[in-house]
């Protein structure tokens, strides 16, 4: 498989203290130096060159999971400032040139790329895709925001896009790439636009030179026994730290408390990888004959694939909630493979795979990620 490759797409907006740019750095040097150019300027500054300097930034994505929400937009404030800029997407949409600039957002089953922050404390307002406006209610903005806590101290600097890794990551398909802007799949029209929820403040800090994705995930309007929309952090590996691959798992099906993941499918032979993985959660527990995944959930394993995947209930042998046919990853991919969609009684969104290259280059707004087929 060829090298994952993205063309180098670099921009710089500035909002009242607020930067966002974008482009294709590997994630050993996006997190290095001690302003946002040196964060995204790729091999272009003496900082992002020195191997040693130390990182001064968070490293944080969003990955909208909420099969009933609304194409979403994210603002971002010092917790309890309520000082909110951005909307981030449509800022670097717009700086950037892209084709869609006029409705950036993230629809469901979209990753954005990682934003480099200033770490500590943030309070997220969540606004719906193409609002030019944080403010909740405003004309351009169409419904109020919900806001989400993201831990301690916050700076005023914001720079988005910058997260990447060496070139290598996961294909989907058989035997195709992924391609820097794949799993842009928004699926069936969702119906009637829901109110953005409460706000809430109850999301973990951002540690400097870490990489963070923020879940969203659950209903917006609960159905059943269905979980209730939320945001969650999960920490994320930024290179590969040891053997061909490794994978990790996310349970983003709000219909299913805990799931289990493995290669193959009811249909023929099933080997179990990760077990008992909770809602909104990243795999913590791999199959007794796998191993120990590290503390963010990344197991070491042999590139593989095209093949079989799957995720089904835990403990429920009888059939695969979804599958894939055409699971790939390559050597030397740090990859995610999310189970979402399934919300009870949404026949628009039903539950898929959706594969993400974590430590591919990002060239845009988004993350490389694709819905399996």
């Amino acid at each position: 498989m060829r090298a994952l490759l993205a063309s180098m797409v670099l921009a710089m907006v500035s909002v009242a203290g607020l930067s966002c740019s974008s482009d294709d750095a590997s994630h050993s040097n996006a997190d290095a130096g001690s302003s946002p150019e040196a964060a995204t300027a790729e091999g272009g500054d003496d900082v992002a060159d020195e191997g040693d300097a130390a990182p001064t930034q968070a490293m944080v994505r969003f990955a909208q999971l909420a099969p009933d929400a609304p194409p979403l937009d994210v603002c971002l404030a010092p917790r309890g400032t309520g000082n909110y800029q951005g909307p981030m997407l449509a800022k670097l949409a717009g700086s950037s040139g892209t084709p869609d600039a006029t409705t950036p957002g993230l629809a469901f089953t979209n990753v954005s790329a990682y934003f480099a922050i200033d770490p500590g404390a943030y309070d997220v307002r969540l606004v719906p895709a193409g609002a030019t406006s944080c403010t909740p209610g405003a004309a351009d903005a169409g419904s109020a925001g919900v806001s989400a806590d993201a831990g301690a101290d916050a700076g005023a600097d914001v720079d988005a896009g910058a997260g990447a890794g060496a070139g290598v990551g996961a294909d989907a398909g058989a035997g195709a790439d992924v391609e820097a802007d794949a799993g842009v799949d928004a699926g069936p029209p969702a119906g009637p636009t829901l109110p953005l929820p409460p706000d809430t403040t109850d999301l973990p800090a951002f540690v400097v030179g870490n990489f963070a994705t923020v879940l969203l995930v659950g209903d917006l309007a609960p159905v059943g026994s269905d979980a209730p929309f939320r945001m969650a952090v999960v920490q994320d590996d930024a290179a590969l730290a040891g053997g061909g691959a490794s994978l990790r798992t996310i349970n983003a099906l709000p219909a299913v408390a805990s799931a289990d993941f493995g290669f193959g499918s009811s249909a023929g032979s099933w080997s179990p990888l990760f077990t008992d993985v909770a809602f909104g959660a990243a795999s913590l527990m791999a199959a007794p004959s796998q191993g120990k995944a590290d503390p963010n959930g990344y197991l070491p394993i042999a590139p593989f694939g095209p093949g079989a995947f799957s995720v089904r209930a835990s403990g429920d042998a009888a059939g695969d909630i979804a599958s894939s046919q055409s699971v790939s990853v390559s050597l030397g991919s740090v990859a995610t493979i999310v189970a979402a969609g399934g919300k009870t009684g949404d026949a628009a969104h039903p539950p898929s795979l959706i594969l993400c290259a974590d430590n591919a280059p990002q060239g845009g707004p988004l993350s490389v990620c694709t819905v399996l087929p």
